[in-house]
């Protein structure tokens, strides 16, 4: 058997309906007075404010109920879009290592003393492009916020406060503003050292010599065969390495400054000497434009010495 279910207007108007009936019959029966016309237009009046009234509540009510339901899908959506920039940020934090090789690879001076940072602003766009698809769920639409940074420790979803300022924003401004407190940030020499190998186990600078051997020794751990050269007469190779029948005639370079043309063309000079399958620059700096452009044209690979796991996908079956 079902039920009646009145809702609303249609409840007020229902229970108005049976209190006008009964003050009809009260009026009827207590007073022989009033003429029954009177008295039912009497109450019709007065039915009719209480149904005004009652419906009235009524929309009032639910409209109320909407705006709040409103109110806490708004709600969660801007807590979801926060969540999704705290994660961007804890991205940038993790990747910050490979970030960081490519920032000093891509940058370089020009002729004018300027540093030239379209290569840089390129890789940042396929960053955030590569993190939105893959992690993010292709999400990137993001409101502008203001962002708390932790006083110490390292980036996460955790330890980031983010607030709200307006509903328009974008990943590029995170990403600048997140990246310029990591440049700046107090832990930011600790994070390089343990990043780098061109420091010896309590901080001071390897020499060339010793850095030669390094890079052999992080290549055997590798997996590769390797042998340093002589440091006289080595014909532009220091490191020959070998791994699943693919060898290599690796030049290390032990840099404050950007590496230029020239190692790029003494290792593909040293590659044909040796006649190793590839030629390869490491480095603890960053490259030149036109020592990338050389580099691409003469099939050398150009590595930092935090790269060098790059190397194993030119050895695989």
């Amino acid at each position: 058997m079902s039920k009646l279910q009145l809702d609303g207007a249609e409840g007020c108007l229902f229970f108005a309906v049976l209190i006008i009936g009964g003050i009809i019959y009260l009026i009827n029966w207590v007073s022989d007075n009033w003429e029954p016309f009177a008295a039912i237009v009497t109450c019709l009046v007065f039915a009719g404010c209480i149904c005004y009234a009652s419906s009235a509540w009524c929309e009032r009510r639910d409209r109320k109920k909407a705006e709040n339901e409103q109110g806490k899908m708004e709600e969660d959506e801007r807590e979801h879009k926060k969540q999704l920039v705290r994660q961007f940020i804890s991205l940038i934090g993790h990747h910050f290592g490979t970030l960081y090789d490519k920032y000093r690879q891509t940058r370089y001076k020009d002729d004018y003393g300027y540093h030239v940072e379209e290569d840089w602003y390129r890789e940042r766009e396929r960053f955030i492009k590569c993190m939105v698809e893959r992690e993010m769920e292709g999400d990137s639409d993001i409101p502008a916020v203001r962002i708390i940074f932790p006083e110490e420790g390292t980036l996460d979803i955790g330890n980031v406060g983010v607030r709200v300022i307006s509903e328009e924003g974008d990943l590029i401004t995170v990403f600048d503003e997140v990246w310029n407190w990591l440049l700046t940030h107090k832990k930011l020499p600790e994070q390089l050292s343990s990043k780098s190998c061109a420091t010896k186990t309590y901080g001071d600078f390897l020499t060339p010599i010793e850095y030669e051997h390094k890079i052999a020794q992080l290549l055997q751990g590798l997996g590769f065969q390797t042998r340093v050269t002589k440091a006289s007469g080595d014909q532009g190779c220091d490191v020959i390495a070998e791994k699943n029948g693919v060898s290599f005639a690796i030049q290390c370079k032990l840099y404050s400054t950007p590496v230029g043309n020239k190692a790029v063309q003494e290792v593909n000079a040293a590659r044909d000497f040796y006649n190793k399958d590839f030629g390869v620059v490491v480095t603890n700096s960053s490259y030149t434009k036109s020592a990338r452009q050389l580099a691409q044209t003469s099939s050398v690979i150009l590595l930092s010495d935090t790269q060098l796991e790059e190397l194993l996908a030119y050895t695989k079956d």
